[in-house]
Protein backbone atom coordinates (compact mmCIF):
# COMPACT_ATOMS: atom_id res chain seq x y z
CA UNK A 1 0.00 0.00 0.00
CA UNK A 2 2.81 2.40 0.89
CA UNK A 3 4.55 1.67 -2.40
CA UNK A 4 1.35 2.38 -4.34
CA UNK A 5 0.90 5.74 -2.60
CA UNK A 6 4.55 6.63 -3.15
CA UNK A 7 4.31 5.77 -6.86
CA UNK A 8 1.09 7.78 -7.18
CA UNK A 9 2.71 10.82 -5.55
CA UNK A 10 5.76 10.55 -7.79
CA UNK A 11 3.52 10.38 -10.85
CA UNK A 12 1.61 13.50 -9.76
CA UNK A 13 4.87 15.36 -9.15
CA UNK A 14 5.93 14.61 -12.73
CA UNK A 15 2.62 15.85 -14.14
CA UNK A 16 2.56 19.23 -12.38
CA UNK A 17 5.46 20.86 -14.30
CA UNK A 18 4.06 19.68 -17.64
CA UNK A 19 0.67 21.29 -16.86
CA UNK A 20 2.15 24.77 -16.51
CA UNK A 21 0.89 27.13 -19.15
CA UNK A 22 3.53 29.18 -20.87
CA UNK A 23 2.97 32.92 -20.60
CA UNK A 24 2.81 34.75 -23.90
CA UNK A 25 5.51 37.35 -24.42
CA UNK A 26 4.35 40.91 -23.81
CA UNK A 27 5.08 44.09 -25.74
CA UNK A 28 5.25 46.01 -22.46
CA UNK A 29 8.67 47.56 -21.97
CA UNK A 30 11.31 49.35 -24.00
CA UNK A 31 12.33 48.08 -27.44
CA UNK A 32 15.31 49.35 -29.45
CA UNK A 33 16.00 49.21 -33.17
CA UNK A 34 19.44 49.72 -34.66
CA UNK A 35 17.83 51.59 -37.56
CA UNK A 36 14.85 53.59 -36.40
CA UNK A 37 15.21 54.44 -32.69
CA UNK A 38 13.09 52.96 -29.93
CA UNK A 39 9.58 52.54 -28.61
CA UNK A 40 8.47 52.01 -25.03
CA UNK A 41 5.04 50.51 -24.33
CA UNK A 42 3.55 51.08 -20.88
CA UNK A 43 0.76 49.18 -19.13
CA UNK A 44 -1.51 52.25 -19.10
CA UNK A 45 -1.77 52.28 -22.91
CA UNK A 46 0.76 55.07 -23.43
CA UNK A 47 3.96 54.79 -25.41
CA UNK A 48 6.99 56.86 -26.30
CA UNK A 49 8.48 56.65 -29.78
CA UNK A 50 12.02 58.00 -30.18
CA UNK A 51 13.48 58.60 -33.65
CA UNK A 52 16.17 60.81 -35.09
CA UNK A 53 13.50 63.54 -35.27
CA UNK A 54 12.88 63.42 -31.52
CA UNK A 55 10.49 61.81 -29.04
CA UNK A 56 6.74 61.55 -29.46
CA UNK A 57 4.19 60.59 -26.83
CA UNK A 58 1.38 58.43 -28.22
CA UNK A 59 -1.28 56.01 -27.09
CA UNK A 60 -1.54 52.45 -28.35
CA UNK A 61 -4.00 49.60 -28.37
CA UNK A 62 -3.79 45.98 -29.34
CA UNK A 63 -6.48 45.51 -31.99
CA UNK A 64 -5.88 41.77 -31.86
CA UNK A 65 -2.94 39.49 -31.03
CA UNK A 66 -0.90 40.70 -34.00
CA UNK A 67 -2.01 44.31 -34.63
CA UNK A 68 -0.93 47.42 -32.73
CA UNK A 69 -2.48 50.82 -33.41
CA UNK A 70 -0.54 53.91 -32.37
CA UNK A 71 -2.52 57.14 -32.11
CA UNK A 72 -2.32 60.71 -30.84
CA UNK A 73 -3.94 61.71 -27.55
CA UNK A 74 -6.76 63.13 -29.72
CA UNK A 75 -7.37 59.68 -31.22
CA UNK A 76 -5.82 60.14 -34.68
CA UNK A 77 -4.14 56.91 -35.81
CA UNK A 78 -0.51 57.64 -36.71
CA UNK A 79 0.67 54.07 -37.34
CA UNK A 80 -0.55 50.51 -37.50
CA UNK A 81 1.91 47.68 -36.99
CA UNK A 82 1.47 44.02 -37.71
CA UNK A 83 3.51 41.81 -35.40
CA UNK A 84 5.34 39.11 -37.33
CA UNK A 85 7.32 37.78 -34.38
CA UNK A 86 7.19 38.41 -30.64
CA UNK A 87 9.47 36.67 -28.17
CA UNK A 88 10.76 37.72 -24.77
CA UNK A 89 13.68 39.56 -26.44
CA UNK A 90 12.60 40.30 -30.01
CA UNK A 91 9.75 42.15 -31.71
CA UNK A 92 9.48 42.11 -35.50
CA UNK A 93 6.73 44.24 -37.02
CA UNK A 94 5.69 45.74 -40.36
CA UNK A 95 3.91 49.03 -40.93
CA UNK A 96 1.14 49.72 -43.46
CA UNK A 97 3.72 50.38 -46.18
CA UNK A 98 5.23 46.93 -45.58
CA UNK A 99 8.46 48.20 -44.07
CA UNK A 100 9.76 45.66 -41.54
CA UNK A 101 11.54 46.66 -38.33
CA UNK A 102 13.25 44.39 -35.82
CA UNK A 103 13.40 45.55 -32.23
CA UNK A 104 15.40 44.07 -29.36
CA UNK A 105 14.19 44.40 -25.79
CA UNK A 106 16.27 47.03 -24.00
CA UNK A 107 18.19 46.06 -20.89
CA UNK A 108 16.41 47.17 -17.70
Amino acid sequence: MRITIALLLCGLMLLVPSCKSKAKPSIIGKWESMVSGSVEFRTDGSATIVTSRGARQVKYRMVDETTIELFTPEGVVVAKWTILKLTADELVATNLEGSQTTFRRAAP
